[in-house]
């Protein structure tokens, strides 16, 4: 196990951090117990042209400066986010890491209201003190995790399967509950079993509903998912992810032609969800995206895609910012938003049942076509 910081609060004083050698001699012998208060990142869209201009040196200096920091007792390091959001996940290249040459430093990221004030009483001279509550322990992996699955066998073609999912993990930042990342999600895909259990549905197609895990550090457990049942992937007729927030499931992007079978499996949904908050319908437009299913890669359903199975991120559109809560401390119960948490489990229900009913699975993206042979090179001229 690697660990910083105490169990309890840690109380100290608040000093600007140097950023030279000059100003690391004035300041070394009152960091003892002190949390230094490190320089601001320049705003989005500009650049340090210190930092340009002198490359990586800046930060060889920083880190040796910080070195001497740390030896000298003070407690850690303050730095802002460009933002009231705090965000949370993880650092670059964190799978990389060697857990024998973590730095015990501790870096604490605050508001940037809060920066700005203690940034601000500091250059008047004012006494700062701040507490935090920092323990933070890394211990050696692997841990086993689990994705969490349930069915309704088919009752045709069992072998064949809609996938209904979500991911269970969540970051865990200060004040975040994981509730629109991806508490919302996981609890549609339960509520649309309960919705299909409840009604006594036989499906013809069995019906998965799979709450991934892992989906936070990459995808993990639907990459795994999808290496661990290869065989089984020809019989995969869609997937279906709910990762977009507490916004209701308003429509898929879709290639041209899975449109007609995806636009008849969500059409009882409209026209039947009315928000007297929002003035309108909370229907599903399902959305031509030409040959390919234009969708991204940050979820689940990307690993179904990068092997030829459909895989679908609903779009969800309310008003819900999901910006807001996304990795951030703002990620609690109270952003959820009930109305819309019902229409997407209805939704997903009778999407995936109409789908596990179709007369055939949802077709496949096109194969795309071979480059005519004029495109190809002309073999050499044979020799007199």
């Amino acid at each position: 196990s690697w660990s910083a910081g105490t169990s309890g609060p840690v109380r100290g004083k608040v000093v600007k951090e140097p950023e030279t050698e000059e100003q690391l001699a004035t300041t070394l012998s009152d960091v003892r117990g002190a949390w230094m208060l490190a320089k601001a990142p320049p705003p989005r869209g500009t650049l340090d042209a210190t930092r340009q201009q002198r490359g990586d040196t800046v930060d060889e200096l920083k880190q040796a400066i910080r070195k001497r920091l740390m030896e000298a007792g003070a407690f850690g390091f303050i730095a802002p986010v460009r933002n009231e959001l705090v965000i949370t996940g993880g650092a670059r290249a964190w799978r990389e890491l060697d857990l024998d040459k973590m730095s015990p430093e501790v870096n604490v990221r605050i508001r940037r209201s809060d920066y700005d004030y203690i940034n601000s009483r500091l250059a008047d001279g004012v006494p700062i003190e701040v507490e935090f509550s920092c323990a933070c322990t890394l211990t050696r992996g692997p841990f086993p995790v689990y994705n969490t699955v349930a069915e309704i066998p088919g009752t045709t073609w069992p072998d064949q399967v809609v996938i209904v999912s979500a991911h269970l993990d969540s970051w865990d930042g200060p004040g975040s509950e994981g509730c629109t990342d991806n508490g919302s999600g996981t609890v549609v895909t339960l509520e649309a079993a309960r919705i299909l259990m409840a009604a006594g549905a036989k499906p013809k197609r069995t019906i998965r509903f799979i709450d991934w895990t892992g989906e936070e550090q990459g995808l993990l457990g639907s990459r795994e998912y999808v290496k661990q049942h290869e065989s089984e992937l020809p019989g995969i007729s869609a997937v279906l992810v709910d990762d977009g927030g507490t916004n209701p499931e308003s429509g898929l992007p879709a290639a041209e032609n899975m449109v007609p079978m995806l636009a008849a499996a969500t059409a009882p949904v409209n026209g039947v969800f009315y928000s007297d908050t929002d003035k309108k319908f909370l229907n599903v437009n399902i959305r031509n995206t030409g040959n390919r299913i234009a969708t991204h890669g940050a979820s689940d359903h990307a690993s179904f895609n990068k092997v030829g199975v459909p895989g679908f991120f609903w779009d969800e559109g309310g008003r819900a910012d999901y910006n807001h809560t996304h990795h951030t401390q703002y990620d609690s119960l109270d952003a959820a938003i009930p109305e819309y948490l019902v229409q997407s489990s209805t939704c997903a229900a009778i999407t995936a049942y109409n789908l596990a009913c179709a007369d055939s699975l949802l077709p496949r993206e096109p194969k795309p076509e071979p480059k005519p042979d004029a495109d190809k090179p002309k073999p050499p001229a044979s020799a007199p």
